[in-house]
């Protein structure tokens, strides 16, 4: 056992600060950021059970988010006519509804969000995007880079609402009299981040915060609707956490360790079932060995 203590222990340390020091050197205290827009009605939207949910096709492509990256993207898009639209009640107006933005956390990638979260919101009405952080599925961080900054993925994510933004303005839609309405009249993009992507999410709120308090020096490129935070991990990082699992089991704690601060879940699909699906058979968790 004291083996097995000093074998775990440093590996939760080393990974515990390390997240802390090259990741959130300068993190504020936790807060929660809401917008609010006195122009936006609630969307009123039918029972579930009403109409099935259209067939609506998921999009992959890349969009340039600097000189030097190119990001893998995923969008779906809400059909062009409400009543296409199973979701929105005839009355609500499609250009009132923001896009949703979708944000991954380790070990995935924009396709997390494409089975279950992007077709089923469309189908409520609003535009989804899903992006690739830097380094994962097909946006690739550079020749030779092996880590990345924090703020490397604040500033693409920036870049990456900007994108968004600009994308909703050059589309059009019809309201029930045939009339284009621009799409620039619709809110802000809501952010929608889970786990570490969270905390990419946090430190953009922080610059956003920054902004509202100097306006002189605006660094942001885009508002927000809202934000939800799905798991995130905190500002304070991975070190409470780490007692917390130490504490419980060992054994969990070394899977933990081993599947994330060493990567093994990259290479053992038991782990990497049991870490991030709780482990069991297909049948379970519907889970696909495919998958």
């Amino acid at each position: 056992r004291d083996f097995f203590l000093l074998l775990v222990v440093p590996c939760f340390l080393i990974n515990s600060f390390s997240f802390k020091s090259t990741l959130i050197r300068k993190t504020r205290r936790p807060f929660v950021y809401y917008l609010s827009n006195n122009d936006l009605s609630p969307v009123q939207l039918q029972s579930s059970n009403t109409e099935p949910a259209i067939s609506l096709d998921i999009e992959t492509t890349q969009v340039q988010l600097s000189p030097q990256i190119s990001a893998e993207m995923m969008t779906c898009r809400a059909p062009k006519s409400k009543n296409s639209s199973p979701g929105i009640n005839a009355s609500s107006k499609i250009a009132q509804l923001p896009p949703l933005v979708f944000i991954h956390g380790s070990f995935h990638a924009s396709w997390c969000w494409a089975e279950k979260y992007l077709p089923y919101f469309a189908n409520l009405g609003y535009d989804t995007y899903a992006l690739s952080l830097r380094g994962t599925g097909g946006t690739f961080a550079g020749e030779g880079i092996k880590k990345i900054k924090i703020d490397d993925h604040v500033n693409d994510l920036d870049a990456f609402l900007k994108f968004v933004s600009t994308d909703q303005e050059r589309q059009e839609s019809s309201n029930e009299n045939g009339v284009n309405i621009p799409l620039s009249l619709s809110p802000p993009p809501v952010l929608i981040a889970h786990s570490f992507g969270g905390m990419v999410v946090m430190k953009y709120l922080e610059k956003l915060f920054d902004d509202g308090k100097n306006n002189n020096q605006k660094t942001t490129q885009t508002s927000l609707s809202g934000t939800a935070l799905l798991c995130s991990i905190p500002p304070s990082g991975n070190g409470k956490m780490t007692g917390r699992f130490l504490r419980r089991s060992l054994v969990d704690s070394w899977k933990i360790t081993a599947g994330l601060a060493m990567r093994k879940c990259m290479t053992n699909e038991d782990l990497c079932r049991e870490l991030f699906f709780g482990g069991g058979a297909t049948e379970m968790d519907g889970i696909s060995e495919e998958d």
